[in-house]
C-alpha cells in the first residue's frame, strides 16, 4: 500500500481522497479530511511517514 507503513496498517478511502489509516502497532489512527486542488501534490506515505517520525520511540 504505502511504503512507509508498518505491515499491520490498513485504510479506508472515500471521495476526494479522505482516508482513514489504522496502524495497530503504533496504536495509531490517522484521518484525513478534504481535498487538495492539486491531487499530484499530496503524498499519503509521505504523511505517515512524517507522523510516524514525529512519534517517540
Amino acid at each position: 500500500m504505502w511504503p512507509h507503513a508498518p505491515g499491520d496498517a490498513y485504510a479506508a478511502q472515500g471521495f476526494q481522497e479522505q482516508k482513514v489509516i489504522v496502524i495497530p502497532t503504533r496504536g495509531l489512527v490517522l484521518v484525513r479530511f478534504g481535498a487538495t486542488a492539486d491531487r499530484s501534490a499530496w503524498d499519503t506515505d509521505a504523511f505517515i511517514l512524517d507522523v510516524i517520525r514525529a512519534l517517540p520511540g
